[in-house]
């Protein structure tokens, strides 16, 4: 099973490392007033913003402001060729 982040523009990126409900908590976690550090840097973030590691874009900063939802998604083959 795996975990899409999809944002209000409809955009949907595949993250690693946690499901849907921890991914929401942390989400949640990030628009509050605690503040987060960036496991890349170890330095702090601006309030509400997460960073978030995805399976093709490595790591990204995601605002939870801006994401539509979050859902787990079962894992697929890659299709690597179609038949015409």
């Amino acid at each position: 099973m795996g975990t899409e982040l999809v944002f209000s523009n409809g955009q949907r990126v595949r993250v690693s490392g946690t499901n849907a409900e921890g991914l929401t908590r942390s989400l949640n976690r990030a628009s509050s007033e605690e503040e987060i550090r960036s496991p890349s840097t170890g330095g702090p973030l601006p309030q509400g913003w997460l960073p978030v590691q995805t399976e093709e874009e490595g790591e990204i900063l995601v605002n939870p402001s801006e994401v539509a939802y979050v859902r787990d998604v079962p894992n697929q083959e890659p299709v690597l060729e179609q038949v015409p």
